[in-house]
């Protein structure tokens, strides 16, 4: 080609872009309308829908409607019922709309993966430095027993903001976990239940003689929560031992049986709900 076709050529193509541009900038509002459309529509099947196609309609509209915010809220909804909390996480951090880095530090101490806790945290506290993210750091540290660490963090936090109550919940478990606490050991556990430090609540609750019938649902749960299911019905059965008229209990054993059985034992748990329900109701 001459330097004349070549000029020819250059000009072609940029016309050829500009009219392209044109054209996106004309349409990209209809375009925008219907993938908002369309993800509605997809969120109103996935609303007449359950379990795992309920999911799949959730995750094409987020697809559709890239990182529809609404979607992606209702899909991390319906993860957190499943009790998967890893994926709820990354159901957020895929969507342009992310939670920011505390909310989905917490998140991960809840799903016990401590290393995605300490990235998201120390995210947090580059973003800018607070209590909470510094209380956060804390925890972790905490669940990696190192407690000293995690002692310092808390004074940090403090200093940071006086009145935060994350940094006052650190601190009451850092005097727990250096043996300096005044609290009883029954509050301790709980405390460090409620901050996601389950093995540790563990070992405390554990250790408390004349255990009451709440301490077994508690520790059915931390038992849940580490994996060890056996160990967590049993705990369910110590307690309705105790006293069979807790329906937090019962509808924890219910819950141990699959959705499809429909035996003798089940039926009898349902119930002993219901009789409860309106002996409580009058």
């Amino acid at each position: 080609l001459n330097r004349a076709d070549n000029f020819s050529f250059g000009l072609i193509a940029i016309i050829v872009l500009f009219c392209l541009g044109l054209l996106l900038a004309i349409y990209s509002p209809e375009i925008k309308s219907w993938r908002i459309k369309q993800a509605d529509r997809i969120i109103n099947l996935a609303g007449q829908s359950s379990g795992q196609e309920r999911a799949n309609l959730l995750a094409q509209a987020v697809i559709v409607n890239d990182g529809d915010p609404l979607a992606t809220e209702y899909l991390a909804q319906y993860y957190r019922s499943e009790g998967d909390y890893q994926k709820v996480i990354s159901t957020y951090q895929a969507s342009p709309s992310s939670s920011n880095s505390l909310y989905l530090g917490n998140l991960a101490l809840v799903a016990n993966d401590y290393s995605l806790a300490r990235s998201l945290f120390g995210k947090s506290y580059k973003q800018g430095q607070s209590a909470e993210s510094l209380a956060g750091l804390a925890l972790v540290d905490f669940a990696s027993n190192q407690t000293g660490d995690g002692c310092n963090k808390s004074d940090q936090a403090k200093k940071l903001n006086l009145s935060s109550s994350s940094a006052d919940r650190v601190g009451v478990i850092c005097q727990i976990l250096s043996a300096k606490s005044s609290l009883n050991p029954r509050r301790q556990a709980y405390l460090l239940a409620e901050s996601y430090l389950y093995a540790k609540a563990l070992d405390k609750l554990e250790s408390i003689p004349n255990k009451s019938s709440g301490d077994w649902m508690i520790l059915s749960q931390l038992y849940k929560s580490v994996g060890k299911k056996e160990a967590s019905e049993q705990a369910i059965d110590s307690g309705l031992k105790q006293d069979p008229t807790n329906k937090y209990l019962i509808s924890a054993k219910a819950g141990t049986f699959q959705k499809t059985e429909n035996n003798q034992e089940l039926q009898t748990l349902q119930a002993r709900l219901k009789d409860l329900e309106f002996s409580n109701f009058q």
